[in-house]
């Protein structure tokens, strides 16, 4: 090796002495500066000690910026996207999957987001079980008492319950009898076969009207008998009387029978329909009118989907047993808790939260089947007030219950509507004898 190229290395080794002096003297400052950064909180006090593992990890911090900038980056772009999918902000900057994601982007729980996928549910043969996410309102599966909506259930150990549910049983069998009475008026029991032709005649001959509309549902329906859960009450009178001038009289549009039990879910309705005789075939009302689901939400705490799967297996039910008749499934009504602001600012508040999003989705489950209908309660017991979309509460007696008004309002808005289903009574050239 020649002079000149010692001397080069030798100025090479100098330069990386140098080079590596000079790292290792950057470093030795840093970590002398971060000594006396933590050296200084320690003397602070207890505060700044309680501080110590957050300035830990801004030096940490730091020091990758400086060193491992790169790494730095793309490790804090993977950690945001991680949570990012976790919290299910890319869900919604992916864009709404259908038209009603929009209306459950802000619901406060993130389980309702799951509702809009029942949009879907034609038929009862689309229910299963494992489609449910959870059972409880909270978004749990056992902090509920939440029955199995696929199983009819009766409520045997209630006294009042089996009192309720035979009088409504004994209702539908007093209405078929006279229906029959009437028919059979002019022939002996002997006469009463169904092979004659006297049979066949006597059967077209009645100054009677038939039953219109059977209202199937809890305590506001059963209230139009007077009663709650099976006892007369004298605060129900009136509202008994409001029932009988809208839909038992001679002038009435249309003639309707109200059964329903105080307290009862879709799975007490679905058990009634099954086995408590309240559908007869013998009894075929043009329209069954369901009013069911607030008791499965707010009294057993059913989560939104299980209180949907209740209600659509009540209607899918009435369509097995009464295939020509139509079904009109009542929205779950405001509740009047005494803060009135149901929406505000297109943002729905407090149970009406859930409530709304289970009759958006009946809503689209009725315009999907043949023959259901769907009534939008909240156009008589909610009204606009300065931006916000308010119950009126003036029309309720309690929470839940409506007073005599509001079963005076409901009444008229059903006969509104069921003008455009089916004929009244004098509009119907095949009305009058039956």
């Amino acid at each position: 090796m020649s002079k000149a190229q010692v001397d080069h290395h030798h100025e090479e080794g100098i330069a990386l002495t140098n080079t590596q002096q000079d790292r290792d003297a950057l470093e030795y400052d840093d970590e002398e500066e971060v000594e006396d950064i933590v050296d200084s909180f320690e003397e602070e006090g207890w505060l700044t000690r309680c501080l110590h593992p957050f300035v830990n990890v801004i030096v940490l911090l730091h020091y990758h910026w400086i060193y491992n900038r790169l790494q730095f980056v793309l490790g804090s772009i993977a950690t945001v996207m991680i949570l990012l999918l976790v919290t299910g902000v890319v869900e919604k900057l992916d864009g709404p999957k259908n038209s009603l994601d929009g209306l459950f982007a802000n619901h406060r729980d993130a389980h309702i987001r799951n509702i809009p996928y029942w949009t879907t549910i034609n038929s009862k043969l689309d229910l299963k079980r494992d489609m449910i996410d959870h059972w409880c309102l909270d978004g749990s599966n056992n902090n509920c008492e939440c029955a199995d909506p696929f199983i009819p259930e009766a409520k045997f150990m209630d006294e009042n319950w089996r009192k309720a549910a035979k009088l409504n049983h004994k209702a539908v069998k007093k209405a078929v009898q006279n229906k029959f009475e009437v028919k059979y008026s002019h022939m002996d029991e002997e006469q009463k076969d169904e092979t004659t032709h006297e049979y066949a005649e006597e059967r077209t001959k009645s100054t009677f009207r038939t039953l219109d509309v059977l209202f199937l549902g809890s305590s506001n329906t059963e209230a139009r008998t007077g009663r709650e859960i099976g006892v007369e009450k004298d605060d129900l009178k009136g509202i008994k009387s409001t029932f009988e001038t809208q839909f038992q009289t001679n002038s009435s549009d249309y003639t309707g029978m109200a059964l329903g039990i105080a307290g009862d879910t879709a799975v007490n309705l679905l058990w009634r329909i099954i086995h408590g005789g309240e559908v007869h075939p013998d009894m075929d009302p043009k329209v069954y009118w369901v009013s069911i689901g607030i008791n499965d939400l707010i009294a057993a705490q059913c989560s939104e989907e299980v209180t949907l799967v209740g209600i659509i297996n009540v209607v899918e039910e009435l369509k097995i047993r009464k295939p020509n008749a139509f079904i009109v499934i009542n929205s779950i009504l405001p509740v009047h808790t005494g803060k009135d602001v149901l929406e505000s600012n297109g943002k729905a508040l407090g149970h009406w939260r859930s409530l709304n999003a289970i009759n958006v989705v009946l809503h689209s489950f009725a315009k999907n089947t043949k023959k259901v209908k769907f009534f939008d309660g909240s156009k008589v017991f909610a009204k606009v007030d300065d931006g916000n979309l308010c119950v009126r509460g003036e029309l309720y007696a309690d929470n839940f219950h409506l007073n005599r008004k509001g079963q005076k309002m409901w009444g008229k808005a059903q006969i509104d509507f069921l003008h455009d289903l089916i004929p009244r009574y004098y509009d119907d050239p095949f009305a009058g004898d039956v």
